[in-house]
């Protein structure tokens, strides 16, 4: 340009020659509006920051001749502003590379740092994978099924180099990890095999309940039937009593009436009051007899009233609670034998 052939001079700033300004402008030319490399960058900024030094050198030197010399100032001024004018195109020359480089510094880093929070994303969805694993089984009513498919796949999972600076944490998280789950699945086990036990118990005690009520309604029933049999024998013993009774009675009368005749044959020369006084004499015999077996059974009737109620004790009796066919073959024998007990006390005491 022909403003770099002017004889900067005047000013007394050595940097400040058309030589030296066409030297810089030379080397930033040199350089691409875009830098392609470091060194060029470099360069660019070295010239940038060169020039912009250049300007307070102007402006410093301007006052000082400006100050003792103040009928030049306007040619001082034009100086300067020429110089000005020179140096501008070379810092907005050096500064449009400076520029273009530092923009594609700040893209790369942009796009570094973008990179760095997907790598970063992904080991932390890798290590939140392992911590979620692990509270999955820590969830309430997980059983011991579920649990034990959650270990199965906590120990799937490997720390490899995708977890790079992060392994040893991934690797102390996943151990730690396995030891809880696996300490939760023993939990559980546990739990279940004593919910199986106590549903076994119940269910056992519920049918021996059953049983024990099937056997109390069983021996109720045969008690049932021994009342009834017991009611029937004493209906059968009171009316073969009865007909013991009738037919005692009837051979009295047979005996009374055969005496009578015989006494009547023996005496018929007799008279009528002495018959009378020995008929008389029979029927007080016949009372004294019948009061004397009247007095016996009254003399055994506490004994008797005994008997039977030790028979209606024994008919009470209930079998024990036996649970081998054999045993309760045995009680249905003892079952058998104290019914036939029964009817002997009775049959016995009424022949008392």
């Amino acid at each position: 340009m022909e403003s770099a052939t002017m004889e900067l001079a005047p000013l007394g700033i050595a940097e400040i020659t058309a030589s030296n300004l066409a030297l810089m402008e030379s080397q930033i030319l040199d350089i691409p509006e875009t830098p392609e490399n470091k060194d060029q960058y470099s360069t660019a900024r070295d010239m940038h920051i060169q020039a912009k030094k250049i300007l307070p050198l102007i402006e410093t030197r301007r006052k000082e001749i400006k100050a003792p010399h103040l009928e030049k100032c306007r040619e001082i001024d034009a100086t300067a502003k020429d110089a000005v004018s020179m140096i501008q195109p070379l810092i907005e020359m050096s500064g449009s590379r400076r520029g273009a480089w530092e923009a594609i510094a700040e893209k790369e880093k942009e796009v570094a740092m973008a990179a760095e929070k997907v790598r970063l994303d992904e080991i932390k969805e890798k290590l939140e994978a392992i911590s979620n694993t692990v509270l999955q089984a820590q969830e309430y009513g997980k059983t011991s099924a579920e649990i034990s498919y959650i270990l199965d796949a906590l120990l799937e999972i490997k720390v490899d180099d995708s977890y790079q600076e992060f392994a040893d944490q991934a690797l102390k998280s996943l151990m730690d990890g396995t030891e809880l789950v696996q300490s939760t699945l023993d939990r559980a086990l546990k739990f279940e095999a004593d919910q199986k036990a106590q549903a076994e118990i119940e269910a056992k005690n519920k049918a021996e309940a059953e049983r024990l009520a099937r056997m109390a309604e069983d021996q109720e029933k045969a008690a049932a039937a021994i009342r009834v049999e017991l009611d029937a024998a004493r209906a059968e013993i009171q009316a073969e009593k009865d007909r013991m009774a009738q037919v005692a009675e009837a051979e009295k009368f047979k005996e009374r009436v055969a005496w009578c005749e015989k006494i009547g044959a023996e005496y018929y020369i007799a008279d009528w009051n002495e018959a009378h006084k020995l008929n008389t004499e029979f029927d007080l015999a016949v009372e004294k007899a019948e009061a004397t077996e009247a007095a016996h059974k009254e003399e055994l009737k506490p004994d008797t009233e005994k008997l039977l109620m030790f028979a209606d004790y024994i008919g009470e009796i209930k079998l024990p609670d036996l649970k081998t066919d054999a045993a309760n073959e045995i009680g249905m024998m003892i079952d058998a034998k104290l019914r036939e007990l029964v009817t002997l006390i009775i049959a016995e005491v009424d022949s008392l």
